[in-house]
């Protein structure tokens, strides 16, 4: 049997909204939003409950302290102190409030004595042993210096790796704040800490994005087998910048086996930083160095194995091509050192 069709009446009747049933809604709605007073305004802040929750959420009873409670964590875009008042009048009277104050004194960093900006930046920039540098390189963009992440180690007579203990990094941030911590900041770190290079390819790409500030450079030092005759007088050139320069240490092998070209490459070089000098002691400054005791030589004092079980020219793993063992090792690049600063004076045309 079909089903009955309903009359017009009986269809406006089932259609008709139930407009109490709405209003109920809304009224139920509206009293979930607390309205804000006059003279109020929603603050729109990421403000929230250290638990991660709504601000809107009912506080907790402490049982340990019989109180109510919740914990805030307020952000805001400036620096602020917190302020509890009560409201004596309008519609909010009676009710506590926390106040966000804003700082308008600030410590200037710059008004300190530069005795203690020094020892800030001593504490913040100067780093142990030596800063090793390499370069990296992103497809479409130019190489760039960074600073090596894992450092090779001599452990005995094997290379072995060992990660570099991570750093926040406060030197970016000194240099934005101003010109003047800047120039501190950078004389800090890049005079006061010594940089250590696999190859002269590495260091041309560090001078050169380094720009202005290689004239804070003091300590420099070049791994073995770094050495690379091509790329030696372009670096050079850029280090004329770093007249304060103090150490440009180099493996006993590198001085040994590439010495007098060396001296001729590092002959402009230190043409230059000797009339610097020559000139500095004449306005009479007294902390000038002589410019050939830059050079130093570096080796490792430890012995070798071959040396520890019995010493021997032939055997020796570290100064067998120099015809010396790990005994003499110390005297013979004394002596190379004396002879590289002779051959150096020499191109400069000045007495040893």
């Amino acid at each position: 049997m079909p089903p009955r069709k309903r009359t017009r009446d009986e269809r406006d009747e089932v259609e008709e909204p139930d407009t109490a049933v709405e209003s109920n809604k809304a009224n139920n709605s509206k009293s979930l939003k607390m309205p804000h007073p006059q003279g109020f305004q929603q603050w729109r802040t990421t403000t929230k409950l250290a638990s991660g929750g709504k601000l809107a959420e009912m506080s907790k009873y402490d049982m340990n302290v019989s109180k109510f409670s919740h914990t805030v964590k307020i952000q805001h875009s400036d620096a602020f102190t917190l302020r509890p008042v009560t409201l004596t009048e309008g519609p909010l009277a009676g009710r506590h409030v926390l106040v966000l104050d804003p700082i308008s004194v600030f410590f200037r960093f710059v008004d300190l004595p530069a005795e203690i900006r020094q020892m800030v930046y001593d504490l913040l920039l100067r780093e142990e042993g030596h800063i090793s540098i390499t370069t990296h390189k992103q497809r479409g963009m130019p190489r760039l210096a960074c600073r090596k992440v894992v450092e090779t180690v001599s452990v005995g007579d094997k290379k072995v790796g060992r990660r570099v203990q991570a750093r926040f990094n406060v030197l970016d941030t000194l240099l934005r704040i101003s010109k003047q911590v800047a120039d501190e900041a950078a004389t800090t770190f890049y005079g006061n800490n010594s940089f250590a290079f696999d190859n002269l390819s590495n260091m041309e790409v560090f001078l050169t994005g380094m720009g202005s500030q290689r004239k804070h450079l003091r300590y420099l030092r070049l791994a073995p087998d770094g050495y690379t005759a091509s790329k030696a007088r372009p670096t050079f050139t850029l280090l004329k910048d770093a007249a304060g320069l103090r150490t440009f240490a180099f493996d006993h092998n590198t001085i040994c086996k590439r010495m007098k070209e060396m001296a001729a490459d590092l002959k402009a070089l230190f043409t230059y930083i000797d009339s610097i000098h020559r000139s500095q002691k004449e306005a009479g400054e007294s902390d000038v160095v002589d410019v050939l005791s830059i050079i130093k030589i570096e080796w490792d004092t430890e012995k070798c194995s071959q040396c520890s079980v019995s010493p021997t020219k032939d055997g020796c793993l570290r100064f067998k091509g120099c015809g010396f063992d790990c005994d003499d090792g110390a005297a013979h690049c004394e002596e190379a050192l004396e002879e590289a600063r002779s051959l150096v004076a020499k191109s400069i045309g000045r007495a040893k």
